[in-house]
Formats: structure tokens, C-alpha cells, sequence
């Protein structure tokens, strides 16, 4: 298997490390920042991803994984997939669900990063859920000024609070309980957004905060009497999406379309 890759920030470790696991060989990455290039030795590298399609090892990538800034997302997946390729877009895949609804015809080139989906403890969790319930979850955590002045903090790039940082946590509830049937936030700010979500069998509440002191983070999923503690046993989740997908079993945009939905609506 052959793989690119778009965008070496942060998450991109994580995506080549999978790469490694599964057998998988870089063949091109692209940066804008010319100084990430050792992140990927051995690949050709780029700084405009549209140099990528005339590349002559392009013919041979099968899987483009795309880390870049959330609102390059929907125009990047639907270049690649015009391209024939396979094209592994980490969250949320689109900032707007009127793209996903767009890329919705070339389903089953896309594969969802949704990792927290692969932890045991939560699919475990999600198998004796039944009847009505009362949740919440709360992601309260620290971010230095790297982060408000980068495109995380510009809210036409990230798609705000609820998509940069809540995307996974909202995308857990409607795993859990379905298409939500009304949301809304109370108070939305620039460094806190709060609101509840109802679903047929249950009601929700959020707390997004990127202003908590560094020595006093949290995240948690509450449901009834039940706190999932949302940092332990993450680790390698990564390899379990990608090996997900090269066994043909990714999350599809079908999976996850009412989350996209239920953030855009709020």
C-alpha cells in the first residue's frame, strides 16, 4: 500500500506511525512550512499540494491521508477523489454539511478519522445502552498562545469550538444515541461554547472550554450514573483506524453525517 500524504502539523505522526503498522510506504507529502519535511524521510515532498497530482509516483498512491486545516477538508477530499484515490480525512471531514452531502457520491473512496470509535471500553459501553438517558460531556482544557494565533482559533478555518475540539465528543453521542432531533448552544464565545442536544431516547449537555488552568484539564463522557473517562486507553488508535480501513470496514460519511448535521445546525 501506498500512501501520501497532506499536511505534517501535530496529528500527522500519528498517521504515519499507522502507515508503518500496517505495512504501508510514504510516497509524497506536502507542507506549506518547507522546515516539516524531515517528518516524512524518504518521501517526496511539497509545499502546494496541487504539485502532488504531477508527481510520477502519483499513478501509484492508493491512500491520500489529509491533515491540513479543517476547512481545506471538503476541497482536497473531492481533488483526490477525483483523482481515483483513496482519501483518509482526519476530523471533522467537512465544516459544513451541505460539502458532506456533495462528497456523499464518492462515499466509498472516503474513510472518517474517528478513532475514539475503536476503544474498547466505549464500544463496549455503547452494546448495553438501552432505554432513555441523561448525558453530558465536558472537554475543559488548556491551550498557550500558539493556539490563538494559528488557524485553530479563526473560526472560518476550524469551523469553531464545537467542530476544532468538540467533533469527537459529538460525534460519540450520536454513535451512541442517534440522530438528534434538536440542538443548541447557550452561550458560544471564543473560548467557551456551552449547549444541550436531545435525542429520541436521551438528552445531552456540552461544555467545550479552551481557557481551563493547565494544571486542571478534563474530559469526560457522563451518561446517567456513568463517567467514561475520555484519556486513558487511546493509545495506537490510529493504527486500529487504518487497519480498519485497508480491511474495508472505515467509518463512511453515512456513519457520521448526523454529527456533521447536529454541529452545523447549532
Amino acid at each position: 500500500m501506498n500512501f501520501a500524504i497532506i499536511g505534517l502539523g501535530f496529528i500527522s505522526g500519528r498517521h504515519i506511525q499507522a502507515m508503518e503498522d500496517v505495512g504501508g510506504k510514504l510516497l509524497i507529502a506536502c507542507d506549506i512550512d518547507e522546515n516539516k519535511k524531515h517528518k516524512a524521510k524518504g518521501a517526496a515532498f511539497y509545499t502546494n499540494w496541487l504539485d502532488i497530482f504531477n508527481d510520477k509516483k502519483f499513478p501509484e498512491v492508493e491512500y491520500v491521508a489529509i491533515c491540513t486545516p479543517n476547512n481545506f477538508h471538503y476541497s482536497m477530499t473531492k481533488a483526490f477523489c477525483k483523482a481515483n484515490k483513496k482519501v483518509i480525512c482526519e476530523k471533522p471531514i467537512v465544516i459544513d454539511i451541505h460539502d458532506l452531502l456533495d462528497l456523499k457520491r464518492y462515499e466509498k473512496q472516503i474513510s472518517c478519522v474517528l478513532q475514539l470509535r475503536y476503544n474498547e471500553e466505549l464500544i463496549e459501553y455503547k452494546k448495553n445502552l438501552k432505554g432513555n438517558h441523561v448525558a453530558d460531556f465536558a472537554v475543559c482544557v488548556h491551550r498557550d498562545d500558539w493556539y490563538f494565533q494559528s488557524w485553530k482559533n479563526k473560526k472560518e478555518q476550524s469551523g469553531g469550538l464545537a467542530f476544532n475540539i468538540g467533533a469527537h465528543y459529538f460525534d460519540l453521542l450520536c454513535w451512541f444515541f442517534g440522530r438528534s432531533t434538536n440542538g443548541k448552544k447557550v452561550f458560544d464565545g471564543q473560548k467557551v461554547t456551552k449547549g444541550h442536544v436531545t435525542f429520541p431516547e436521551a438528552k445531552a449537555n456540552f461544555h467545550i472550554s479552551i481557557n481551563q488552568p493547565i494544571d486542571n484539564q478534563y474530559r469526560y463522557l457522563r451518561v446517567d450514573n456513568d463517567e467514561l473517562d475520555l484519556t486513558k486507553h487511546f493509545e495506537g488508535l490510529h493504527t486500529k483506524v487504518y487497519q480498519n480501513i485497508i480491511n474495508g470496514k472505515s467509518i463512511r460519511l453515512s456513519d457520521i453525517q448526523d454529527s456533521i448535521e447536529l454541529i452545523s445546525n447549532l
